[in-house]
């Protein structure tokens, strides 16, 4: 009995390095969807608002971020390089994920109402005892982070 079904198709959503992996197979290549700006993941820096002891602590750590991003910007070839390296990687899957990344220091409105987000499944999944998010952007403060880039928060 044959089939007039033709080629099935299926999807998958994956984190890398897994989408490299499945496009990368030479016998049943993958085609990734453009997801670009569909999702954003960021890196969190989490002090105490406040704590004056630890300001140059902080200030010390937030220049050296910005040095390393400044560095990226500057030297894109020797970072992919160092990431390589560092995390033995493949050039390919380096230029495959390059692009999808953005290298900077902020603080924004969408920071605020992704961890707003969070909490709210938080308390839906009865995973803290509350019923009402609190007011987090009275937790922020962008002072240090001025100090290094006045630029780097619209809060």
């Amino acid at each position: 009995m044959s089939s007039k079904l033709g080629a099935i198709h299926s999807a998958i959503s994956v984190w890398e390095p897994f989408a490299f992996t499945s496009a990368s197979n030479k016998n049943n290549p993958a085609s990734p969807l453009d997801t670009k700006g569909l999702y954003n993941l960021s890196f969190n820096l989490v002090g105490l608002k406040g704590d004056t002891d630890n300001i140059e602590n902080e200030l010390k750590v937030l220049a050296a971020l910005d040095r390393a991003v400044h560095f990226i910007a500057e030297n894109p070839e020797e970072s992919q390089m160092i990431l390589r390296e560092k995390l033995k990687l493949s050039q390919a899957f380096i230029d495959w994920i390059w692009q999808d990344y953005l290298f900077k220091l902020s603080l924004n409105q969408s920071q605020v109402n992704s961890i707003e987000q969070q909490a709210r499944w938080a308390i839906e999944s009865k995973l803290v005892i509350s019923e009402t998010t609190p007011d987090f952007i009275q937790f922020f403060d962008a002072t240090a982070l001025q100090k290094i880039d006045p630029h780097a928060s619209s809060l």
